[in-house]
């Protein structure tokens, strides 16, 4: 069963498998703190955080709700605005998530701008653009999208060539290692210098 982009596999509301094709294409803009009055204590006021989020490829789109909200009903919003609202409460900056754009060959600074604009800042988020977002960059788009796409379909090779030249690398240290601790001892006491 899919329910907001959420596959349930299984009813338990903690154990939800999220699939990345499902979620929806937001980003956050900003968060920010509210307080309302505590009627039990006027000093201590109760703090609510609320999150403005956009779609990607729509510049004038905005919504405002509260994190409360997000995180119990609206299950694949939270997995993508989670990592974001995590970040913010610590105070540390979001690093992106996906591979820069500038990364893909043929990338322009113009068209990373036009692409940037309208917060498509990852190959991944090129790769799932949709028809909003090509209008939107215009001339490139299209061909940009399934230039981004061809690009992930290869990256399983880079990845596992990464990986085997990695453990390639560790294998050699282990085998060097093993070698000195098997090589063997000399014993008995070290020969006299010549005076």
């Amino acid at each position: 069963m899919i329910i907001q982009g959420v596959e349930v596999s299984n009813p338990n509301p903690n154990s939800l498998e999220i699939r990345s094709d499902m979620l929806p294409q937001i980003f956050p803009k900003r968060f920010y703190t509210t307080f309302d009055n505590n009627p039990a204590d006027i000093l201590d006021p109760i703090p609510t955080d609320w999150v403005i989020w956009g779609k990607k490829g729509d510049k004038g789109y905005e919504m405002v709700e509260k994190i409360d909200r997000v995180r119990k009903g609206m299950a694949s919003h939270w997995h993508v605005i989670k990592p974001y609202y995590e970040h913010w409460k610590t105070g540390q900056e979001v690093p992106e998530n996906g591979t820069q754009l500038s990364q893909l060959p043929g990338m322009t600074p113009d068209m990373i701008d036009r692409c940037q604009q309208i917060h498509i800042r990852t190959i991944e988020d090129a790769a799932q653009m949709g028809e909003e977002a090509i209008f939107k960059i215009g001339f490139g788009a299209r061909a940009l999208k399934e230039r981004a796409q061809a690009w992930i379909a290869q990256r399983p090779n880079r990845v596992t060539d990464d990986r085997i030249g990695a453990l390639e690398a560790k294998l050699a240290e282990a085998m060097k290692a093993l070698e000195m601790a098997n090589a063997p001892k000399k014993r008995g006491r070290k020969p006299k210098e010549a005076a």
